[in-house]
């Protein structure tokens, strides 16, 4: 197969990412089965990089599925591929930091929460050589597996740090990603582990009200902080606002 069977596979993710995007996670009409079919016949020198992109959309869409297992598998392709592509073409990019990162997310949701926390651990250390460091949603992934081990101090720091770092730029109210939504979900939940329930309160609510501006209300993030803002509301006794 040549270039034009591999531009075609490749064209074939524009519209399946799309979905995958917008949280549509089982409308692809068999573009990716079509896609990797194409790929993995493939002898274009190319073809590896077209599969590590189909596995990255794959694992992302098998996590938003909650198929973890699929997740794992996807996302240990993704970075196998990626690892060598950059070894071969002795690329610096943010290809390794990608992979190093979907890999994280995949241990953490498989609760191996140690070797997750030193991919996501490694991504910031290359994200913060560049020189332009901005945090994103990295070191929400990385709170989680802190608050998971118990490291309530460290994890306080990192999500303070992230959140004052993306008040710099993007800015404080920032409405181009959730982002920053994802950093007040986890503080939110941090103060809670904490006793500090007050502010795990404000937190939430930040969180649900960045959320629904940026994702929307169908979005699994908004779900889980509104679930969070009704378990405080009844906890306050204010049951008709928790329903």
């Amino acid at each position: 197969m040549g270039i034009i069977d591999l531009g075609f596979s490749n064209f074939l993710l524009t519209p399946s990412g799309y979905q995958k995007e917008r949280r549509r996670l089982r409308e692809f009409d068999g573009f990716f089965k079509t896609a990797r079919d194409i790929s993995d016949t493939s002898e274009h020198p190319d073809r590896d990089s077209v599969l590590a992109d189909m596995c990255f959309c794959l694992g992302s869409i098998a996590m938003g599925s909650s198929d973890f297992d699929a997740s794992r598998i996807y996302k240990g392709r993704s970075f196998d591929a990626v690892s060598r592509i950059c070894k071969e073409l002795a690329a610096e990019d943010d290809r390794p930091s990608l992979a190093y990162a979907e890999r994280g997310i995949s241990r953490i949701q498989d609760r191996r929460y140690v070797r997750g926390d030193a991919d996501l651990k490694k991504v910031l250390l290359i994200s913060k050589s560049s020189g332009n460091y901005i945090p994103r949603s990295g070191e929400a992934n990385l709170s989680w597996a802190l608050l998971a081990q118990g490291k309530l101090d460290e994890c306080n720091t990192l999500l303070l740090e992230s959140l004052a770092g993306r008040g710099k730029a993007p800015g404080k109210n920032d409405r181009g990603s959730a982002r920053t939504g994802l950093v007040l979900y986890v503080l939110g939940n941090l103060r809670a582990a904490q006793n500090q329930w007050d502010e795990s309160f404000e937190y939430h609510k930040r969180a649900w009200t960045h959320m629904r501006a940026t994702v929307s209300e169908r979005d699994f993030s908004a779900a889980n902080a509104a679930y969070r803002m009704s378990a405080h509301l009844m906890r306050l006794i204010r049951n008709e606002e928790a329903m």
